[in-house]
């Protein structure tokens, strides 16, 4: 079993793409009910300091590796929200998380649909595969999801720190009881500049105006999620091999090496896009920057842009045609030194294209309210809410 955030068109027994991470049509029947005694909620109220992409990812439950596509076609709404977010090694990232989880509901007794049987049983596993994908949604989660980023940008890293612990110290008086927090920085000046992202499922949705607002409306998601104003925001996914199947010996999707191929893609993409934000820090803010070489730097981002293009070029083949998936390894240029006119950060290391995790490991759901997932992070006070 494994977990995907939700999207529309999933539902209790549609079908799901596993390597474009796609909905497609419902295949499995079968009644849905909570767990038995099941009740009340979980979940978490805690704030992060942001100190790398992985952290980044850890702290607001996206996993590459999860859920089909890795990344490289139009994307969860989480993935949508991370571009927003502009993760880059020269700004600083504060996160503010909140989850209200209710009691798990999954299928009871699911089998296949009559449509899905009949093409198992003529041997049309091609088609089944495009019909229904490789995996159906066998549970659904519901509740209230929240995550608010703050991503501090400064001349110098000094004052980004500086920044973010006044962010770190307003939370510890809102998490202690204070209504009302004192933020005193301005969100932006001449050396510095904040800005607040929202990511919210479930619960009312209000606009943030500054740092007190964030911490108010985290609480207000946490309150409404308690109160039943929850929102699907994951599904839980099983392979159709599980299920009763014609002659039960039915052997219908080999995916593995295109998972592993796209898995090598995505890799790619993220180190070409982090490449892309730095360069966008700088580029907005090149009065904070020693010797900017401007030109050089428009010319990276075209071909990084064009590296991209070809990257979802080559994801798009392999999700379709098996047999036409072939690796793909795109020119990294070379990125002109960025060095800050005071508190430069250090370099980040030579670019090295991560090992790729082997597909056994993948079947788990990791929840948004484990915190434990968040291994370099910092998290302070955390209160933890209960039926």
């Amino acid at each position: 079993m494994q977990a995907v955030d939700w999207q529309p068109g999933l539902d209790y027994g549609t079908g799901y793409d596993n390597v474009r991470g796609d909905a497609k049509q419902p295949a499995v029947v079968g009644a849905h009910r909570p767990i038995e005694g099941a009740a009340g909620q979980q979940g978490d109220f805690a704030f992060v300091n942001i100190n790398s992409e992985s952290d980044f990812d850890q702290a607001t439950d996206i996993d590459v590796k999860i859920g089909g596509g890795f990344g490289l076609f139009s994307g969860s709404a989480k993935f949508k929200f991370k571009e927003r977010c502009k993760v880059s090694s020269q700004a600083t990232f504060c996160v503010v998380r909140v989850s209200a989880l209710n009691a798990y509901e999954g299928l009871v007794e699911p089998k296949l649909a009559p449509d899905a049987w009949d093409l198992l049983n003529t041997g049309n596993s091609k088609r089944f595969r495009e019909r229904f994908g490789d995996l159906f949604v066998s549970g659904l989660f519901i509740g209230v999801e929240f995550y608010g980023v703050v991503r501090i940008e400064a001349m110098r890293v000094e004052r980004q720190k500086e920044i973010a612990s006044s962010v770190e110290a307003s939370y510890g008086m809102f998490a202690s009881g204070e209504a009302n927090v004192s933020f005193k920085e301005s969100m932006s000046s001449a050396e510095h500049k904040i800005e607040i992202f929202v990511y919210q499922k479930g619960g009312s949705i209000e606009i943030c105006k500054g740092i007190p607002d964030l911490f108010r409306l985290a609480t207000n998601a946490l309150n409404e999620g308690r109160g039943g104003r929850g929102y699907p925001f994951a599904v839980t996914l099983d392979p159709y091999n599980e299920l009763k199947l014609p002659n039960d010996d039915a052997s219908f999707v080999q995916i593995e090496a295109a998972r592993r191929n796209l898995a090598r893609l995505s890799d790619h993409m993220r180190a070409l896009q982090r490449m892309q934000n730095d360069i966008d820090f700088a580029l907005r803010n090149q009065a904070w920057f020693k010797d900017l070489d401007i030109p050089t730097l428009n010319t990276v981002n075209d071909q990084i842009s064009a590296e991209l293009n070809r990257i979802v070029e080559q994801a798009d083949i392999c999700s379709r045609d098996f047999e036409a998936c072939k690796d793909y390894s795109p020119d990294y240029p070379q990125m002109p030194a960025l060095v800050r006119l005071e508190g430069a950060p250090p370099a980040p290391p030579p670019r090295q294209t991560p090992p790729v995790e082997q597909a056994g490991g993948l079947g788990r759901w990791k929840k948004a309210i484990l915190v434990d997932r968040i291994r370099s992070t910092q998290i302070h006070r955390i209160q933890r809410v209960g039926g």
